[in-house]
């Protein structure tokens, strides 16, 4: 089963964003469920464009409206169809996922059946805050009456903009998670090298300063370099798309909440907004921590693997001669085959980005405010 490691990803399925079933006969009716999803959201589009106007008075702000939904409905798309055109491409990734999972307890006898239980819940504490934020705007556009836009009409579209985001960061954690295992391990060779006494290794420190061990743990950073490739080839355009329209929206909405709180919106507004845009904030910190952590997982490899290479330049008597050509060799790897995650080569994911889309956002905030009301 594709789906051991995080049995949950199955049911991304229901949206269109994995396929369900391993089976080639049975992937045609999940395309063909995929692409009727994106036809929906073409229909609910041209639905919502072609409905009368209700804020003739202010057409910027209808504008907003317009590049907004848009945005939303363009990243679905973007999403739909890469998912449904890369279905061979995702097992491919899952099973070798899998495949490093089982070396890990195998070969490097390491406990990696699962995400920690604190990690597991930070997913599932952002996967649910996603979904039931929606509520106010449901409510206020539904039961209430309210004009909330083309909120309804883009339900669909930001469920599955946001669910995306949290499968992109359960796959993004499950690659750090063993990204964090392989520098345990390392860090435990480092000090069992640089024992005082090294001649005489008992125990299970006899066992981390074995060729097989190190040998392990280098064909894993190999295959855990080529996961992250494959992760952002899968998703990397999704995750360009994402990024711009979590900015875009999150921008827009806090405007208007500011708009709000000046007494130029109903303050029933304030609700809908705040349950827009703080959402998306938690989920592009939570997917820039992952690529941030990934980032520093890889220069703790780095260091860790020349502090072994330092330990053995003391240590050369008693060290095999292959045993240092493999950190060697170890070591310009780590350095060549950098561990990251980005989109498509425009941008890599991180602190660094997340930094500059604050800064924007103000930039933005400041420029907007100053032509007053839409």
């Amino acid at each position: 089963m594709v789906y051991t490691l995080s049995p949950l990803i199955k049911y991304f399925g229901v949206l269109g964003l994995v396929p369900w079933a391993e089976q080639p006969s049975r992937q045609l009716a999940q395309k063909l469920y995929t692409f009727a999803i994106v036809l929906v959201q073409i229909l609910s589009y041209a639905l919502a464009m072609s409905a009368p106007l209700k804020d003739l008075d202010l057409p910027v702000s209808q504008l907003v409206s317009d590049i907004v939904f848009t945005a939303h409905m363009v990243t679905t798309s973007v999403i739909l169809l890469q998912a449904m055109f890369q279905y061979e491409e995702f097992y491919d990734f899952c099973m070798e996922l899998k495949s490093l999972n089982l070396r890990f307890q195998r070969e490097v006898k390491v406990p990696a059946n699962s995400l920690p239980r604190m990690r597991s819940l930070k997913l599932l504490f952002l996967g649910s805050a996603s979904i039931f934020t929606l509520i106010p705007g449901i409510y206020m556009g539904i039961i209430t009456n309210s004009y909330v836009g083309y909120f309804l009409y883009s339900l669909g579209s930001v469920l599955i903009n946001r669910c995306q985001t949290v499968l992109l960061l359960i796959n993004a954690e499950l690659l750090t998670f063993h990204a964090e295992l392989l520098c345990q391990q390392l860090q435990q060779i480092l000090s069992c090298r640089q024992m005082r006494y090294n001649c005489i290794l008992e125990g299970d420190c006899q066992r981390l300063t074995s060729v097989e061990l190190l040998l392990s743990l280098k064909q894993a950073y190999m295959e855990l370099y080529g996961l992250y490739n494959r992760f952002n080839a899968l998703y990397g355009w999704s995750m360009l798309f994402i990024f711009v329209v979590m900015f875009l929206d999150s921008t827009v909405n806090i405007y208007w909440t500011l708009l709000s709180l000046s007494d130029a919106y109903s303050y029933v507004y304030i609700g809908i907004s705040c349950a827009s845009f703080m959402p998306q904030l938690a989920l592009m910190l939570a997917l820039c921590s992952s690529g941030e952590f990934c980032k520093r997982q890889h220069e703790l490899i780095g260091s860790q693997i020349r502090g072994v290479s330092c330990a053995l330049q003391v240590q050369k008597q008693s060290v095999h001669q292959g045993y240092s050509a493999l950190v060697v060799e170890f070591s310009m790897q780590v350095e060549q085959d950098p561990l990251v995650i980005n989109a498509e080569g425009f941008m890599d994911i991180d602190y660094g980005l997340l930094m500059s889309i604050f800064t924007a956002m103000v930039t933005y905030l400041i420029v907007l405010m100053q032509f007053g009301t839409f």
